[in-house]
């Protein structure tokens, strides 16, 4: 009963944010590109894990840290305050794992689109945005890599095929 409870106030089951507790803020959907210990970075901001952080599906089946894998579409929410580095930096309260077709598709996507460019296992990447393109049955992603933060660049990957194509 209590995580649905903790659901319905975070995720604003209810259109009345005023339920909402004053210390959790809706950080921005984005894609899981690095695991490290207890620390995850989702687009352009690094989540610490604790005992407090919820994981969980959109349908409400329950996951643990080890079930995250790059590629995973995830909206977070994070409690307290947003630590203005780059990466920014916050503590995670409650991960949402989204599953729908699109979002299946678009982690498929931003797996293959990592492999295609990583040229080390230690090579890491922030995926600043992915556009769906389907009169040309491509997805375009901006990326940047973890090493070189000042420089980003755009692939294009076949839906289909899943060959990558820089610009």
């Amino acid at each position: 009963m209590i995580p649905l409870m903790l659901c319905a106030i975070l995720l604003g089951c209810s259109k009345d944010t005023s339920r909402l507790p004053a210390d959790i803020g809706k950080g921005a959907a984005g894609f899981l590109t690095e695991i490290k210990g207890n620390r995850v970075l989702i687009g352009e901001t690094i989540y610490s894990l604790t005992e407090q952080t919820k994981i969980q599906t959109e349908n409400g089946k329950k996951w643990n840290v080890k079930d995250l894998k790059i590629g995973l579409k995830i909206k977070p929410w994070y409690a307290g305050g947003v630590k203005e580095s780059y990466p920014m930096q916050a503590d995670a309260r409650f991960l949402m794992i989204l599953t729908d077709e699109a979002s299946s598709k678009e982690t498929e996507i931003v797996r293959k689109a990592i492999k295609g460019v990583q040229k080390s296992e230690n090579e890491r990447f922030i995926i600043r945005n992915i556009e769906h393109l389907a009169g040309q049955n491509v997805y375009r992603l901006e990326m940047m890599s973890r090493s070189v933060l000042d420089t980003s660049f755009t692939i294009t990957i076949d839906e289909e095929t899943y060959e990558v194509f820089y610009q």
